[in-house]
């Protein structure tokens, strides 16, 4: 009896045991809502999230419907086998099968071939990738990214992705491969569509986009060869964004309702002579403008009437400065501007004409090498039509060998120059990359003559100078404002200056010859 007894004591322990533990299981996860697991369980792998949904029939009921299904075959952290390979397959299509109709909401899958694949396992991966597709949009998928390598040849997308009433965001990137697309003539409800690293054989895409996409907002086609002309038409369009190196020969975007344009486009030198690259845009909406790469001709930009802001990074050759010039004349009801060293150069050569008037412009930001001599009068022009500017930003570039003078222009230059946007200037933040002087003047003039100024910010690339810039500007300006003086490097405040200081014979006694920030504590941040 005792034994027996023992033994029936045993077998509840064990149930009791077991009773704890799924308790414990159940308040820990299973009991959690399904957004909250889903949450959880978007943050693991495909390979981790199906060991989660072997755990427990609740925790099955996660996995299978997860709105996020994220299937990266690109190896991560996974050793590059073929049974590896055969395996993760095989558990995706066991995966899509036991999920059945359940929607997904997002779809992600990224396959790479193999080059030494046969041509009938090359043939059969492909047929299953298109089945995983096909499978996903059984599931009423909103939003569907497709990322391809190896391909032997073109891939078509099936036309059921197209057909789909469900799909609203469409994501494609096929590493240079070409993206084959078929005829279609009926309207598609997405919104987004992200096309990346393909050729595209002819121009039906951009046809099928302007004439049936009724409802696309954002389109970004990003790398893209083989086609010379793009044209889209599009009444519903609002971000549209391009990056094109190779190929282009015509852009035409056009769209009311769009409010931003961020182009990168490189036009080949090579075209033959016959041929005439062409830029036109037609956006009377339009509030954003970026702007990178080469300019050829006369873009016709059209009416930019409610730009906000504006980016302009051209490398114009030097047969393009009217054309460059016109571009900027197309800007001028911008309030935020932009600009490189090389986009002004090619607006001004030589100083031979005057700035567009920009009256609405409060924000300017010039990106540049350095304020050389050569620069100096031509960034003057370019103020002088600036006259309601409030924020200022000189940023310069790192400090090169290149036996360029940036000295050459001192207090009596500026002074000359009674530039009127100096009575609405708020804030100034000016970069300092080398022992000229350009910028410290500059500086002294705004200080000693913007009566409306609250901050200057000097960036210093090399910490060896600070003594100078605040012996060469502070110690000698007169300054006419209350403005706070910030000097520091790209990583750290050095000293601050709020201008409620001693006399300037006492602060350079404090300062010695090289100030750091422990010399005046009282100074530092």
């Amino acid at each position: 009896m005792r034994n027996k007894d023992k033994l029936l004591a045993a077998s509840a322990s064990c149930e009791d045991q077991a009773t704890c533990s799924e308790n414990v299981t159940d308040d820990r996860f299973s009991n959690l809502p399904d957004d909250v697991a889903h949450i959880i369980l978007s943050f693991l792998t495909f390979n981790d999230a199906a060991r989660v949904g072997a755990a427990s029939k609740r925790c099955r009921q996660f996995y299978l419907s997860v709105p996020l299904v994220d299937f990266d075959a690109i190896w991560r952290g996974i050793k590059r086998t073929q049974q590896n390979k055969v395996g993760m397959m095989n558990s995706l299509d066991r995966y899509l099968f036991y999920r059945g109709n359940n929607r997904i909401q997002r779809f992600c899958v990224s396959w790479s071939f193999g080059s030494s694949e046969t041509a009938n396992k090359y043939s059969d991966d492909h047929f299953r990738v298109i089945t995983w597709i096909h499978k996903a949009v059984r599931c009423n998928v909103e939003e569907l990214d497709v990322r391809i390598c190896g391909l032997a040849n073109t891939f078509s997308l099936p036309s059921c992705v197209f057909l789909s009433q469900s799909l609203r965001s469409l994501s494609v990137d096929l590493n240079t491969q070409i993206l084959e697309v078929p005829s279609l003539s009926f309207s598609s409800n997405i919104l987004y569509l992200e096309l990346i690293n393909l050729k595209i054989a002819d121009e039906r895409l951009f046809k099928w986009i302007s004439c049936c996409c009724k409802c696309i907002k954002k389109l970004q086609i990003l790398n893209i060869t083989g086609v010379r002309n793009i044209s889209i038409e599009s009444s519903s369009l609002e971000h549209f964004r391009a990056w094109i190196s190779r190929d282009l020969l015509h852009l035409n975007i056009s769209g009311e309702k769009l409010e931003t344009i961020d182009m990168f486009l490189w036009f080949e030198e090579s075209y033959p002579a016959t041929s005439s690259p062409s830029l036109k845009i037609f956006a009377p909406n339009l509030r954003n403008l970026k702007w990178k790469g080469t300019l050829r001709n006369s873009p016709n930009l059209g009416e930019l009437m409610s730009l906000e802001k504006v980016k302009l990074f051209l490398a114009p050759r030097v047969l393009d400065f009217d054309n460059v010039y016109e571009v900027l004349c197309s800007i001028c009801c911008a309030k935020v501007l932009i600009i490189s060293e090389e986009t002004i150069l090619g607006c001004f050569k030589e100083c031979s004409r005057a700035a567009p008037i920009f009256d609405n412009l409060c924000n300017l930001s010039i990106h540049c090498t350095r304020l050389d001599d050569y620069l100096v009068p031509i960034v003057v022009s370019l103020l002088r039509g600036m006259p309601n500017l409030n924020t200022l930003y000189i940023k310069a570039g790192t400090w090169m060998l290149d036996g360029k003078t940036s000295s050459g222009f001192g207090m009596e230059y500026w002074k000359r120059q009674n530039l009127a946007f100096l009575h609405q200037l708020n804030e100034v933040t000016i970069e300092y990359s080398d022992d000229g002087s350009n910028e410290i003047q500059f500086a002294r003039y705004i200080l000693e003559n913007a009566q409306n100024l609250k901050k200057m910010v000097i960036l210093l690339h090399y910490e060896k100078i600070q003594s100078k810039v605040l012996v060469g500007m502070l110690i000698r300006s007169n300054m006419i404002s209350n403005a706070t003086v910030i000097i520091r490097n790209r990583r750290q405040i050095l000293c601050y200056f709020p201008f409620v200081i001693p006399p300037w014979n006492s602060l350079l006694l404090l300062f010695g010859p090289r100030l750091t920030e422990h010399v005046v504590p009282w100074l530092s941040f």
